[in-house]
């Protein structure tokens, strides 16, 4: 059984083996973003956490490590559900 609040990804996020994603270096499983998925994560309640960022870009890799790097914090957003995208 799936405890309350854990975050779990979708059959669609599955790769094409059709194995779920594995968690990132943070602990996080990111789903591929479809506007199909982001619509039915926002129309079940879900918060939505959709990373639109480039791995040329300094400042959003300095701020994905200053905020996914503080575990305090990644475990808030994951004790609530947030589906990460």
């Amino acid at each position: 059984a799936v405890p309350k609040g854990a975050v779990t990804p979708s059959s669609a996020s599955c790769s094409a083996n059709g194995a779920p994603p594995e968690p990132d270096e943070y602990g996080l499983v990111w789903e591929p973003y479809s506007h199909a998925r982001l619509d039915a994560l926002i129309g079940s309640g879900r918060s939505v956490y959709l990373d639109f960022t480039a791995a040329w870009c300094i400042t959003c890799q300095v701020n994905k490590k200053l905020v996914f790097g503080d575990a305090e914090l990644v475990e808030l957003m994951k004790g609530r559900g947030v589906a990460f995208l």
